[in-house]
Parts: structure tokens; C-alpha cells; sequence
């Protein structure tokens, strides 16, 4: 996990448990989840992927004005590891659409994520 990351989650832990709301919000890759639990122990949390289509990630990696990627075939592979039951795939909403659908559904029990001593 990248340092930063680590050095915030301790401090994110101390405010969930005095009962704030804590929103992360940065790139955690799925293969991170596991250090996230790590750190976080006990307390279970929100993992939600929020990407465009990959149609909308290849138009736009080949219309960048610098790195262009014109053959995203390689990047497949890595698209498809932001898939799954935590992912909302959106190209046409709102920002606040999507925060809004993102609230309703943690608040509902979706795209949460036990901790190690609750996963088993």
C-alpha cells in the first residue's frame, strides 16, 4: 500500500470510532483491501468503484494530450480488476447523481467490507 495511504488510515480509524463519517477518497486498488482491513481491524467499511465504461477509458487514454494510449488492449486486464459487486459503471450521470446513488446504497448495507475478525 502506498505510505500515504497507510500514514491517513490509523487516523481515519480513530475518527470512525468516535462516530464520524470518514470518506477515503482516493485510488485503493481491490488488491489493497487487505491492508486496508489490516489497519482498520475491527471496523467494517464502504469500498466502491466508481469508473466510466471501458470504452470511455480507452476513448479517453488515446485523446490525452500527453501519454496517449492508442492501443488499450493491454490495459484490459487491469479495467476489468475494478469490476465486481462494489463497482458502479456510469458514463452519463451527475456527479452528485452518483454520490447521492453511492450514499442510498452504503446506507442500505451495499458495497461494504468486513473486517478480518468478521469475515470468515
Amino acid at each position: 500500500m502506498f505510505s500515504h495511504q497507510t500514514s491517513l488510515l490509523p487516523s481515519f480509524r480513530l475518527n470512525i470510532r468516535a462516530g464520524y463519517e470518514v470518506l477515503l477518497d482516493f485510488s485503493i486498488p481491490p488488491w489493497f483491501l487487505d491492508g486496508v482491513r489490516a489497519v482498520l481491524k475491527e471496523i467494517p467499511f464502504a469500498f466502491v468503484v466508481v469508473r466510466p465504461s471501458e470504452a470511455v477509458c480507452a476513448l479517453r487514454a488515446a485523446t490525452r494530450n500527453e501519454g496517449t494510449i492508442t492501443d488499450y488492449t493491454s490495459y484490459r486486464e487491469l479495467y476489468a480488476d475494478f469490476a465486481g459487486d462494489n463497482a458502479i459503471c456510469d458514463d452519463t450521470s451527475e456527479a452528485s447523481v452518483v454520490a447521492e446513488r453511492i450514499r442510498k446504497e452504503v446506507a442500505a448495507g451495499s458495497f461494504i467490507v468486513e473486517s478480518k475478525s468478521r469475515a470468515k
